[in-house]
């Protein structure tokens, strides 16, 4: 049995999964989970079962999971740079935070930026994302797949889970994040698999013929059979 989860996000501190190898959960354990550590990630059992158990306390929620059942996980992105927040791929960022940051692809190619974590405070931090080099309203990035920037409590941008599992492609040779969180929650932050690819350009339209031209007459032509000799 085989569990790959496209989805997975719980409060890191106190909402777990866990996953045993069997029937029930006297099986042995495979780990427990939070926050986003399963989120792309293909869980393999030894037998034909896999057992689920899910604990939450009393306060805050999240999103939660999905998973593909008995499914074969994509090959992992090639990156050339990794972003993570502050705390790193295992632990929160920080508050108070204001970070900007700017990546810039080669001459001739464009920055694709995947979302392969996503999980900040909702309403309270945001993600901005610029289509250019500079934090400018006139390249804000107001929707990215199924994601659109809210503005609430005095901010705007990106901000939940919004935008994990979604991609953009920058129009340009650059892109820019600008990250604000606030003086209190935190949660596991974001991981942005950045590729520097060529643009895919669509072939030109052929030429629309001109209405003036002439086409010459077909003519047939009559011709003695030949034969050809060596």
């Amino acid at each position: 049995m085989t569990l790959y989860f496209t989805e997975f996000a719980t409060e890191s501190c106190c909402d777990e999964l866990s996953i045993y190898d069997g029937s029930d959960a006297t099986a042995p354990l495979i780990g427990t989970y939070s926050g986003s550590e399963l989120f792309q990630v293909q869980v393999d059992g030894t037998t034909d079962s896999l057992t689920l158990v899910f604990n939450s306390d009393g306060s805050v929620t999240d999103t939660g999971w999905a998973a593909e059942v008995c499914g074969t996980a994509p090959p992992p992105l090639v990156c050339d740079v990794d972003y993570v927040d502050s705390g790193g791929t295992t632990g929160d960022y920080g508050v108070n935070e204001d970070v900007t940051q700017s990546y810039t692809a080669p001459f001739g190619q464009v920055v694709l930026a995947t979302f392969q974590v996503f999980n900040i405070e909702s309403n309270w931090d945001y993600m901005r994302v610029y289509d250019g080099p500079i934090e400018d309203v006139a390249t804000e990035v107001t929707t990215i797949g199924g994601a659109s920037t809210v503005t609430a409590n005095g901010n705007s941008g990106f901000t939940g889970t919004s935008l994990q599992g979604e991609a953009f492609q920058t129009s340009g040779q650059d892109i820019t994040f600008v990250f604000e969180s606030d003086g209190s929650v935190t949660r596991p932050g974001w991981e942005i698999c950045i590729q520097y690819v060529t643009p895919f350009t669509a072939p030109a339209a052929s030429a629309t013929k001109d209405p003036s031209a002439i086409d010459l007459p077909f003519m047939e032509v009559e011709v003695e059979p030949t034969t050809l000799k060596k």
